[in-house]
């Protein structure tokens, strides 16, 4: 699980026109209404994955899929010192200050 403050981006390595996937995601939480986000070769997408379901279907071509996905704490909405409940330990953070 991940805190509401952050915001995933997801990025395809491979042309999704070689894989005939994509990556699905519902317009806002519990919406069940899922399009896929279009990226293409060299384009990012970001989206609330925290909150909003999210999936790739099954790659069925003869072709690797391969995509880059990492999450970033938006300020003010991240919480440095939230932790998901249940779990021993948790990621370790860093701050990037630009």
């Amino acid at each position: 699980g991940h805190q509401d403050g952050e915001l995933n981006f997801w990025m395809p390595l491979t042309d999704p026109n070689m894989t005939k996937t994509d990556l699905f995601c519902e317009s806002s939480p519990g919406k069940e209404d899922y399009e896929p986000l279009g990226a293409q070769l060299g384009e990012a997408v970001a989206f609330h994955g925290s909150s909003c379901k999210h999936f790739a279907p099954p790659n069925c071509s003869n072709n690797t899929r391969v995509s880059l996905d990492f999450r970033v704490g938006v300020e003010p909405f991240f919480d440095p010192k939230w932790k998901m409940f249940g779990t021993k330990s948790d990621h370790t953070r860093k701050q990037v200050v630009l």
